[in-house]
């Protein structure tokens, strides 16, 4: 029993050492420190962008000030974050906004929108309202979507009104058709988002993806950095823990540590703004960071050479960015998206079976590390 409390004792002992020792080496460094502020600034920008609340849309919009318009410019304006709208005071200002550049399209409203739309219904040539855009484009398809967006209630309001007056055989006025429109249209979305999970997806700010994305890159950068540094002093034999067991821990310790510290970093950074995500986002990154850990030791022990390291690392964030839908989905293979563990991280927020696969990556990096040391000490 002594033996065992002995063994159990020194092995707490080692582990404590290792931890005292990684902690001092890792806080203390200014890579560290760098990623850090890095990490808090990004996040700080983020919440300075969502408080504006600023859209990826410039619009001019002219919106008359009439009753019936009312509707249509309170809907746009709570558009939740896709538009940034800009209010003009006549058409000839929305257009020399998109003229000059300072608009992407300019939404232009005509007076009498409730008539407009009794003649448009009626067989008339009717335009209530006109989209000005330099050329057919993605701006321009959003433009004209989300105009009609804002108009479909008046005409659904309009047609109820025609049909109420067909089965009557009498002309139902505005108000009361309003008022039956009120009882009968119910008050819930006839088209939803789920994501592969049949849960509704939530609507959240725009920029929340690529933010995600960006310290996805950071954590990553983070494990290669520290496998540089790591590498860098063991080939000057300055960092020197022990021998066999010891030494082993110690190494994978130097890069694992400020890998997972990082990630817990952006994951409070981010529940602080209110963004961290559903029920997957804490596992998915924690098993990303040990992902981009186990890939950094594995690259640290192949190439052995903080030059080629440092190339490994351009190309790892610029496959990352370029393959992995960390901003966009560029539609590249699956093969190929999978040699980065970001991919399995970005999705894994929304579908479960992706964090089997980000924990099958992991393993896999920290067993071919293995199996290179034990390869390398055979010959």
């Amino acid at each position: 029993m002594k033996k065992v409390f002995k063994a159990l004792s020194a092995a707490i002992g080692n582990l404590l050492f290792i931890l005292y020792t990684v902690c001092r080496r890792t806080v203390c460094r200014p890579a560290f420190v760098a990623v850090i502020a890095v990490t808090l600034t990004l996040c700080a920008l983020f919440s300075q962008t969502a408080e504006k609340d600023d859209g990826f849309l410039y619009v001019a919009l002219y919106c008359p000030d009439e009753e019936d318009l009312h509707p249509v410019k309170s809907d746009l304006e709570r558009d939740g974050g896709v538009l940034s709208l800009s209010f003009v005071s006549s058409p000839e200002e929305a257009r020399e906004a998109v003229r000059g550049g300072k608009a992407d399209c300019a939404i232009i409203f005509r007076e009498g929108l409730n008539k407009t739309v009794k003649d448009y219904l009626a067989g008339k040539s009717a335009k209530a309202a006109v989209c000005v855009v330099k050329d057919e484009n993605v701006y321009a398809a959003l433009c004209r979507e989300r105009v009609f967006m804002s108009v479909y209630p008046v005409i659904a309001r309009e047609v109820f009104r025609n049909d109420l007056s067909d089965l009557s055989g009498r002309e139902v006025s505005e108000s009361e058709a309003a008022a039956y429109y009120a009882l009968e249209v119910k008050d819930e979305e006839l088209i939803v988002f789920v994501d592969l999970n049949d849960e509704q997806v939530k609507n959240e700010h725009f920029a929340v993806s690529p933010v995600r994305g960006m310290l996805s890159l950071l954590i990553l950068s983070a494990g290669m950095t520290f496998a540089i540094l790591s590498l860098g002093e063991r080939e000057k034999r300055r960092f020197a823990l022990g021998t066999g067991a010891r030494n082993a821990a110690g190494a994978v310790s130097e890069v694992l540590f400020p890998t997972v510290l990082t990630a817990l970093l952006s994951y409070g950074a981010m529940a602080l703004l209110g963004i961290a995500g559903g029920r997957y986002a804490f596992p998915a990154l924690m098993l990303f960071a040990l992902a981009a850990a186990g890939l950094s030791l594995f690259l640290e022990v192949l190439l052995s050479s903080k030059r080629a390291m440092g190339v490994a690392l351009i190309l790892l964030l610029s496959g990352s960015a370029a393959l992995t839908p960390v901003f966009i989905d560029s539609g590249a293979p699956r093969a190929v998206s999978a040699l980065f563990p970001s991919f399995f991280y970005l999705i894994s927020l929304h579908d479960p079976l992706f964090l089997i696969c980000t924990a099958l990556y992991a393993l896999a990096a920290f067993l071919a590390a293995l199996a290179v040391v034990l390869v390398r000490r055979v010959k």
